[in-house]
């Protein structure tokens, strides 16, 4: 599951987005599954399996807090460093459609539409995401 992100990654990380799999922030156990840095911020992407429909369509809420956290995580990483938005998004791998939605502060959407999403949104001020990549 992971490999697939990681190959819908690929092309923005050939574009000049920062793009690193398996990220271990200081003093955690778990790893993210991916972060994205670029022109609009940073973004701690994670997959999801949808194995069956929850009611509404949404991912469960340990999943959409443990996201949050992750993205939080890395805001205080950078804190005092970069002024930069950190987002978190979910990427629902399923065979049924995944509707793009927010839940929680977390963006929830289909694989296929990660890119479009990295890509939208305000810039962030180039020496603000230099920073963040220091």
């Amino acid at each position: 599951m992971q490999r697939r992100t990681a190959a819908v990654l690929r092309p923005m990380a050939e574009q000049g987005h920062l793009v690193m799999h398996d990220v271990t922030l200081p003093g955690w156990l778990d790893s993210l599954d991916h972060l994205v840095l670029g022109p609009t911020g940073v973004w701690v992407v994670a997959s999801w399996r949808r194995r069956r429909l929850l009611p509404g369509g949404g991912p469960p809420p340990v999943t959409v807090r443990g996201l949050r956290g992750q993205a939080e995580a890395v805001a205080h990483v950078l804190e005092g460093w970069a002024r930069v938005p950190v987002r978190a998004l979910l990427c629902g791998h399923s065979p049924w459609s995944v509707p793009q939605r927010t839940s929680g502060g977390v963006r929830v959407a289909a694989l296929g539409q990660l890119p479009g999403i990295v890509r939208s949104g305000p810039a962030t001020p180039p020496g603000e995401l230099e920073q963040a990549t220091g």
